[in-house]
């Protein structure tokens, strides 16, 4: 392509999609680069027998006027043709008791006093610390760049330990670590807070799914001269004189651009070139960190008037071990599929491990083996049969039902092992896992959720801080 852009963003993911808004509103000349036949990275949409399902589960915290995620929404000026529904409550099934989990500190803490009267001060601390991490989240601290603090490097496992010996309420102050694949050896204070209490805040989801959202930022972004260029992956960066002449696409199809930001993996970026201007150990260090596990999706077509829709998400943990995500669940009736007082879809995420289907690495996403499709079916009925415990016939509603693995994830987000949320924020080790924006390329920018944290509000946020650099490159 002959045109010369100002930017190219690779990946049209949710960060490469909010950079795009961004540059573009600010006049910027962009193209964005995809992959996959479809933009939305994680949060692509697909249909099964005329039926629209998202891709996960896709909450999102602090949504409300004035709140954080809102002013972001504003600023990338995508907050407009898209209908948000708040959640008002949360579900957490544990040790053989149902959780009611209110959104909205106040009724948080009321609820929390009325299942845990002898813990009042455990609760406020609590509450306290999620309040003053969230309340310096603000767009003058983005711009700014965040600093470093005492709780990135503080575990909430031993944080929730030291303010409570109540292993239950431990427990349910930790219940939704299945949103940001928390670890109890390795997600800190700050990771925690920062997803915790944005939700606390307030809590949202896509009314009508993620299709609406997308076609809405697609459109903003066409609207004001930005371009997409879908089915191509980028396979090299050409360097002339310590910067990127241009991005080479697999068919050979050259792209030229004053700046570059991937929204790749870092380590599948720094791949797209061997420039000795990235050092050896810069690599090696890269390749080395770890990153979180992947998830299995089950999305279940439901019988017509067979399953009442439920109003609150439920998060089941079922041994004692909140921390045990293998055998802990998300289930959803998604509002998109609400028909009248019944849910025609139900979503259920648990997480799986990329080495449960290595093996089938080799094999065509579209000719799977008969192993790796009755490996899927059991781990499904696995959690149908618990579910079943909950809503007793519930398989006998099932019309069908599918799945997705981590080879489905490695497959359409390229991610590093079908990753869910990328690097781990490792409270032991955080200064290694705190990628900065720039590089050593003049010309190339890092953004998404391997750069600040996972999540919308984390994409948001490195989004605007990676725009705001190149923009100052300029």
């Amino acid at each position: 392509m002959d045109e010369k852009f100002d930017t190219i963003i690779i990946g049209a993911g949710l960060s490469g999609l909010f950079c795009g808004s961004y540059l573009t509103k600010k006049g910027q000349k962009v193209c964005i680069i995809e992959k996959n036949r479809e933009i939305g990275g994680a949060i692509q949409p697909f249909t099964r027998k005329n039926e629209w399902f998202d891709t996960g589960m896709h909450y999102f915290g602090a949504v409300n006027d004035g709140q954080i995620q809102n002013e972001l929404f504003k600023i990338f000026g995508i907050n407009n043709d898209f209908e948000i529904k708040n959640i008002d409550n949360f579900k957490f099934w544990h040790n053989g008791k149902e959780y009611n989990i209110p959104v909205g500190y106040d009724k948080y803490k009321a609820q929390l006093l009325l299942y845990f009267p002898k813990e009042k001060k455990a609760i406020e601390i609590y509450i306290s610390k999620l309040k003053e991490i969230t309340g310096n989240i603000t767009i003058k601290n983005i711009l700014k760049g965040f600093e470093y603090s005492s709780d990135h490097n503080t575990g909430i496992y031993n944080f929730v330990r030291s303010i409570t010996e109540n292993k239950e309420l431990q427990d349910v102050l930790t219940f939704n670590n299945m949103l940001y694949g928390g670890e109890r050896d390795k997600s800190s204070v700050y990771i925690h807070s920062v997803i915790n209490g944005s939700f606390l805040q307030s809590t949202g989801f896509f009314k009508n799914g993620s299709i609406d959202f997308l076609e809405s930022v697609k459109n903003k972004i066409k609207s004001l001269g930005g371009i997409f260029v879908n089915s191509k992956k980028v396979d090299k960066l050409d360097l002339k004189n310590g910067k990127i002449n241009c991005c080479i696409t697999e068919d050979g199809s050259k792209y030229f651009a004053n700046n570059y930001i991937s929204t790749l993996h870092p380590k599948l970026t720094l791949d797209l070139t061997d420039t000795k201007l990235i050092k050896k150990f810069y690599r090696k260090r890269i390749s080395e960190l770890k990153n979180t596990k992947s998830t299995f999706l089950i999305y279940v077509l439901m019988k017509e008037n067979s399953f009442l829709y439920q109003e609150s998400p439920l998060f089941s943990s079922e041994t004692n071990n909140v921390w045990d995500l293998y055998n802990s669940y998300l289930f959803q009736t998604p509002i998109s599929g609400k028909k009248g007082k019944y849910a025609r879809q139900v979503k259920i995420m648990t997480e799986m491990s990329f080495e449960d289907v290595e093996n089938m690495l080799g094999q065509s996403s579209k000719k799977r083996t008969s192993e790796y499709l009755m490996f899927k079916k059991q781990r499904a009925e696995e959690i149908f049969n618990s579910i079943e415990n909950k809503f007793p016939g519930f398989k006998n509603c099932i019309e069908t039902y599918y799945t997705s693995s981590p080879l489905t994830y490695l497959h359409y987000t390229g991610t590093i092992k079908g990753s869910s949320y990328g690097i781990i924020n490792d409270f032991n080790h955080p200064i290694r896992s705190m990628l900065p924006i720039r590089t050593k390329i003049k010309n190339l920018f890092l953004s998404g959720q391997n750069i600040n944290f996972h999540g919308m509000l984390g994409v948001s946020i490195t989004a605007l801080m990676t725009c705001n650099t190149v923009l100052e490159n300029e």
